[in-house]
């Protein structure tokens, strides 16, 4: 049994708390190195490697949507990695859909975490539906990634596009599907999935009880334990068009899900696109969620984007406690295009932002203290960046690495190949970029014979038991 099946989940409008805005400090290059740039095994123009990103403890899971599989134009894939404690990056496998087909965009959007991966396939035909969209599951069994369950939603409609975004936690799976209907025509709505008696059930779907047309609900998307998070960036606020708001939604002991509260940033506007990009990080002081709008403008600077953090208080409500901006930000730039977490470390992206190269993108890199608040304190680009390359557009963060996709940067002369950038802190010269993996026990011959012993008054406990029976 995997170790996702075994896991057993134990853990109004936005609140100001603090009235501080703020910015990137003077960068630190040196903090972090870039480890390796990997091009896609299946390279071919204009496939998106990169275009989706995850990474846990070991493993590296990399989208592929437009990939051509047996002919098959748009089918896709995605590519798994192992990386080493020593940081050497390896090719483990290619995934497949069992039963891909031309445009099904296989690898739209991805998470890994222990030993489960799930991959969106947005466009992909089920039963006739034209784009309603697959979530595939995959477990790690003796070593080899296979394909476990093909998720769909139980009113899954064509041209839904269930796995557009996905999130999931290893004990629940959500996918976005950002043109399912609800009481509007293509509002969004998200699909929640959990494991019980050996399979994977759907436990609901998030709707918007006030969702309009074409909001575009789960383009952000995280869940975490019971909570899940849902953004809408096309969703208007008050009198202010697509000024953009996030759900947040708790599960109860029997699975079924409860709208909690809207977040909306305090100083939020029209075209903000707030709800764009979300994840959720555990506190000791509660739950965090981050939530970014990448249409924000400030200081006179338009689309430059900005980053927002709600914290879930003792009765349960959230308040915003941050927002966060890039000082050198640019007109354009959207930071907070993508963003993900790991413990005290996280990554939000701005594909458009001038590096090395015109819009070549940058991905800055935020750091949280004891208190719980947020500050960036690096900023990443691509050693060799090339312009309009979308650095940033995909993230990945675990442990001391961060995987960034470029999925439109050029690859041995095929334009829009895509590429990822993975880094590591630089944690010294003789340091490893990750810990060593738990040493496994080893039993001497002494421990062995108690063992034995152990074994054989179990067994004559047993036999004795079922003698008197």
């Amino acid at each position: 049994m995997t170790m996702h099946k075994m896991l057993v989940t134990a853990l109004l409008s936005a609140t100001w708390l603090h009235a501080d805005v703020l910015y990137a400090g003077d960068p630190a290059p040196e903090d972090w190195r870039e480890l390796q740039v990997l091009s896609s095994p299946t390279a071919e123009a204009v496939s998106n490697f990169g275009g989706a990103v995850s990474l846990d403890q070991r493993n590296l899971l990399i989208g592929q949507r437009f990939a051509s599989v047996n002919g098959n134009i748009m089918q896709g894939n995605a590519h798994l990695y192992a990386i080493s404690p020593g940081g050497e990056v390896t090719l483990t496998q290619t995934l497949l859909a069992s039963n891909g087909a031309e445009d099904d965009r296989f690898g739209a959007s991805v998470a890994i975490i222990d030993d489960m991966a799930v991959v969106g396939a947005m466009r992909a035909d089920v039963d006739g539906n034209e784009w309603q969209g697959v979530l595939y599951v995959y477990d790690l069994i003796a070593g080899v990634w296979q394909e476990s369950a093909a998720l769909t939603a139980d009113d899954g409609l064509t041209f839904d596009e269930l796995g557009t975004t996905l999130s999931s936690d290893g004990v629940s799976i959500l996918g976005g599907a950002i043109q399912a209907d609800g009481d509007s025509i293509d509002q969004g709505a998200g699909y929640v999935y959990s494991f019980s008696n050996g399979s994977w059930q759907q436990d609901g779907k998030l709707l918007d009880p006030d969702g309009q047309p074409f909001e575009a609900y789960s383009t952000g998307i995280a869940v975490r334990d019971d909570i899940a998070v849902l953004g809408s960036p096309r969703a208007s606020v008050g009198d202010n068009f697509f000024q953009g708001k996030a759900q947040v939604w708790q599960r109860d002991g029997s699975n079924n899900w409860t709208l909690v509260q809207d977040l909306v940033a305090a100083d939020g506007a029209a075209f903000d696109g707030f709800g764009s990009a979300i994840t959720l990080s555990p506190h000791a002081a509660g739950m965090q969620a981050i939530v970014t709008a990448t249409s924000h403008d400030a200081d006179g600077i338009s689309n430059r984007g900005a980053i927002y953090v709600f914290q879930r208080q003792p009765n349960d409500q959230w308040l915003q406690i941050q927002k966060l901006l890039a000082d050198d930000a640019s007109g354009g730039d959207q930071l907070g295009a993508a963003v993900a977490a790991s413990g005290d470390l996280a990554a939000v992206g701005a594909p458009f932002a001038t590096g090395n190269a015109s819009e070549s993108g940058a991905t800055y890199v935020l750091e949280r203290d004891a208190a719980g608040n947020w500050s960036i304190t690096d900023k990443l680009f691509a050693s060799a960046a090339q312009a309009q390359s979308s650095f940033g557009r995909a993230i990945g963060v675990a442990e001391n690495l961060i995987a960034v996709g470029a999925d439109d940067a050029t690859d041995n002369g095929l334009d829009e190949a895509g590429l990822v950038y993975l880094f590591a802190r630089n944690l010294g010269d003789d340091a490893l970029p990750l810990p060593p993996p738990a040493a496994v026990p080893v039993l001497n011959v002494a421990a062995l014979l108690l063992l034995g012993i152990a074994l054989l008054f179990a067994a004559g406990l047993r036999l004795r038991r079922s003698e008197s029976d």
